[in-house]
């Protein structure tokens, strides 16, 4: 276990009684209610980071206080094997003190104490401190209230009596999810292809982290699709351009978009012209082909010398 504290001149302040109810009162609440929040800022939805973004904070916050209060200690539990506590970032709302800061193993005791000030009573909600948490690993968790163990629990401190605001008189509220994902939609395709071909789109990824993950491709002519690799038959010119892939995982985190360009090249179109009867001293020959929808063309055959073999009306 790490134990952080700094109560250094809060028993002067506070007084002794105070912060042993903080710490080890089991005396019940009769009347006063209060509810204690941790907040990340992304509720209702989840809190989106990657392993690279360093670090989250929480808010601590109480709410629809019956009575001005002075003192707060929370139990609280997380994953510790995506996240962990950093107790030199943690701070205090201004006026409020650390009387304890303990980390075993992903369980955390936090206390602090108000010598001056009270917040309340009302429905708030007000902040009291912020929790720094490093992000470690990939994945998806939440930051929540564990079980009362006393000496230790989850409770508020009346500022007029020292009484105490637990168990079924305090409402609690954990955060909402904290997901960490350093995945990286990629879109691609078959392109370029033919007029009547299948335009295949293919994205990714199909595994990560926080699955499953879902897709939502858009195009061109309205396409939508919601398939990972979608396909498109009997493909047309006016189906060539963009098309934009965003990808979701489990927690709702979106990545994306990304786009893959398509190019559908229109079908070809050949003539080489009508058919000529000649004489046989005829030394040239007048070819009046056709051809659309070609970026080149290319005549052969026969056993004259072609003047230019690349132009649609040739002579020979």
């Amino acid at each position: 276990m790490t134990a952080y504290t700094r109560a250094a001149g809060i028993r002067s302040a506070l007084g002794t009684a105070a912060i042993i109810g903080i710490l080890t009162t089991t005396v019940p609440a009769v009347a006063a209610t209060g509810d204690v929040m941790l907040r990340t800022g992304g509720e209702p939805g989840a809190l989106c980071t990657t392993t690279g973004g360093g670090s989250v904070e929480i808010v601590l916050q109480v709410a629809n206080l019956s009575d001005a209060i002075n003192g707060v200690q929370v139990r609280l539990g997380y994953d510790d094997a995506l996240l962990t506590l950093d107790a030199s970032a943690t701070s205090e709302a201004a006026g409020w003190l650390r009387v304890m800061l303990t980390d075993s193993i992903g369980d955390v005791t936090f206390a602090i104490v108000s010598p001056v000030g009270t917040v309340g009573p009302g429905p708030g909600p007000f902040t009291v401190a912020t929790l720094v948490f490093n992000v470690d690993a990939e994945g998806a968790s939440t930051v929540g209230f564990r079980p009362d163990s006393p000496p230790y629990h989850t409770r508020l401190v009346v500022a007029s009596d020292n009484s105490i605001i637990q168990g079924i008189d305090l409402g609690k509220t954990d955060t909402g999810t904290i997901c960490a994902d350093d995945t990286t939609a990629t879109a691609s395709s078959n392109s370029p292809i033919c007029e009547t071909d299948t335009i295949e789109l293919y994205g990714g990824p199909s595994t990560g982290p926080v699955e499953p993950y879902t897709f939502s491709w858009s195009g061109p002519n309205g396409f939508t699709s919601s398939a990972q690799d979608p396909t498109i038959p009997g493909a047309t010119p006016a189906m060539s351009g963009s098309y934009s892939l965003t990808v979701t995982n489990a927690a709702g985190c979106a990545f994306g978009p990304v786009t893959t360009d398509v190019a559908v090249q229109a079908d070809l179109t050949v003539d080489a012209g009508p058919a000529q009867e000649l004489c046989e001293d005829v030394t040239t020959v007048n070819l009046n082909g056709t051809v659309t929808s070609a970026s080149s063309t290319l005549w052969s055959g026969g056993t004259g010398t072609f003047g230019d073999p690349t132009s649609e009306a040739d002579g020979v």
